[in-house]
């Protein structure tokens, strides 16, 4: 190869690299990654490389995704604006990723692979989604998930078939169009034995009873507020014996 094939091959990659980097432009501010690009872009730890992420402790994308294996600094995950119904891949942290917030999106699948693959999750936030079910899910796998956080989405049910108990502290479901707390349809309660803070408010719920919380008896706050009740029966507090705040 003379020496003119070999500048021409150069100039060649330069370009495609600085293409890519225009295009897909990240800062760095303080411990946290940015990236915000012109057009979707799905980054993998071969574009996020190790140079980029070994100081920071937080991606932000912005019109993008991350799929496959993050780095071991990493303990927060933020995706805005992401434009479809599902995620593409799973992102996976064995041990590090502790904060998942999800904003702004046209998801409408819940990935019901979160916790198999990113077990030590300890909040996860979806706001203004498109998501109207959650039937099947893995939260069971995150032991150390604590709050939860589905708002300004359109959820309507949200079972779960195995019966399984998740460790919650806090969840968060306001805003959205849910219509009943029964263990079939709208929001199983059984899923939370240890919730201790609950927010329904700005639903569609017209019906509630203290039977409803047979299975919450750590719940201190609960809001309803901002619901279409009609009918409200609380003549059994027995289930409800912490409860401070409604």
């Amino acid at each position: 190869m003379n020496s003119t094939s070999i500048i021409f091959h150069l100039i060649f990659f330069l370009e495609i690299f600085s293409s890519l980097y225009a295009r897909l432009p990240c800062e760095i501010h303080d411990d946290e990654i940015s990236c915000r690009s012109s057009e979707f872009y799905n980054f993998n730890s071969s574009s996020m490389n190790s140079s980029m992420t070994r100081s920071v402790q937080a991606i932000h994308l912005i019109n993008g995704y991350y799929s496959g294996m993050l780095a071991d600094n990493i303990h927060n995950l933020t995706i805005v604006d992401y434009s479809y119904k599902t995620f593409l891949s799973p992102f996976i942290s064995p041990s590090t990723l502790h904060n998942l917030f999800i904003d702004h999106t046209f998801l409408s699948i819940f990935p019901t692979w979160l916790c198999t693959y990113n077990k030590n999750l300890s909040v996860i936030a979806i706001d203004y989604s498109n998501i109207e079910q959650i039937v099947e899910h893995d939260l069971h796998l995150c032991l150390n998930l604590r709050t939860l956080r589905i708002i300004n989405s359109d959820l309507r049910q949200f079972t779960n078939s195995y019966n399984v108990e998740l460790f919650l502290h806090n969840l968060y479901l306001n805003h959205n169009h849910l219509t009943e707390i029964s263990r079939e349809h709208g929001l199983s309660l059984n899923q939370f034995p240890y919730l201790r803070s609950l927010d329904l408010s700005s639903n569609q719920i017209k019906t509630i009873s203290s039977d409803n919380f047979d299975r919450t008896s750590s719940l201190k706050q609960l809001n309803l507020s901002h619901n279409h009740l009609e009918n409200f029966q609380f003549t059994n507090m027995c289930h409800l014996i912490s409860l401070e705040k409604m």
